[in-house]
């Protein structure tokens, strides 16, 4: 269950609008894990398989002159060993052309493409749009009103501005109206808790949740992460801290965004920090250095 929240600064510089645990942020690369999430649970329901090929889904070639891009699933997706780069030269909107690094499913190659790729192989079979997909698979479902992967305007009633690092608001600002898997889910701290809450429960009965042994497999390493000595599962990291498992996730967009997400699998115990500054990652870092080696308390 969700114990404690707080919010902490203002919403934009300049102004006296507080901070809330309902303040709506851009969730970045937490999106990912989201989007893992509901796809596990397709998978459960029969409409997808993890080691099947995406093409065989999209019903075409995505990648052109590569035939080595059939052979990508989407394990390789979640588990970003799909050998697509983090993005395409010039962004994902700029219709430039995709290249493989590697054979697929060969090693870790930290991928939004592949996400991508994944996104638009459920869109194509489902015939929906993601926004729509998560709002079924798990929006409603956990009654996360402050949430969604595109930019609606009753947002704007909650939601901060990003900012650099001069803590300056970010005026070239652009809000996702398109959805993306990898890094354009819209929360706050309060909505994104409340999913690491539905992974944690240990009832798995609901419509909405992956079973046990799905979780257990959501969480079981697939590739290596050499950059951040960690093994990565289906859509998470997952490293030991204090000789127990921990699952996690961080994220940074260009937007003026930093956070990060994890939690504790035997113990139930998890964290979500959502800023609204790109200096926010120095924060975040610094909360789970004492919450994973808390100071000594002389003389208790």
């Amino acid at each position: 269950q969700l114990v404690w929240s707080r919010g902490y600064g203002v919403r934009c510089a300049g102004t006296l609008d507080c901070v809330e645990p309902d303040t709506i942020m851009e969730a970045c690369s937490m999106s990912k894990p989201f989007f893992a999430y509901a796809f596990l649970k397709l998978v459960e329901q029969g409409e997808f398989q993890l080691d099947r090929p995406l093409a065989v889904y999209l019903g075409a070639d995505y990648l052109a002159n590569e035939p080595r891009h059939r052979l990508i699933t989407g394990r390789m997706a979640l588990s970003h060993t799909t050998g697509l780069p983090n993005w395409r030269e010039g962004g994902w909107r700029s219709g430039n052309p995709l290249s493989l690094g590697f054979q697929p499913g060969s090693k870790f190659r930290y991928s939004g493409e592949g996400f991508l790729m994944l996104q638009r192989a459920v869109e194509k079979k489902l015939s929906t749009d993601l926004d729509s997909l998560a709002r079924k698979q798990l929006i409603d479902p956990l009654k996360l009103s402050n949430t969604g992967y595109r930019w609606q305007d009753p947002f704007s009633i909650r939601s901060s501005c990003g900012h650099d690092i001069h803590g300056k608001v970010k005026a070239d600002r652009q809000y996702f109206t398109e959805a993306n898997a990898a890094y354009s889910l819209y929360t706050t701290a309060e909505d994104y808790a409340r999913f690491l809450v539905e992974i944690l429960k240990a009832d798995r009965n609901s419509s909405h949740s992956i079973s046990q042994e799905m979780r257990k497999a959501m969480l079981t390493a697939v590739s290596h992460r050499d950059d951040q000595m960690a093994d990565w599962g289906l859509g998470w990291g997952l490293k030991t801290v204090n000789s127990q498992p921990l699952a996690y996730h961080d994220g940074a967009n260009g937007t003026g965004f930093r956070c990060h997400s994890e939690f504790f699998p035997e113990s139930g115990d998890g964290m979500v920090i959502m800023t609204n500054g790109i200096n926010g990652a120095e924060l975040w870092q610094a909360a789970i250095e004492l919450w994973h080696s808390p100071p000594a308390i002389e003389n208790p």
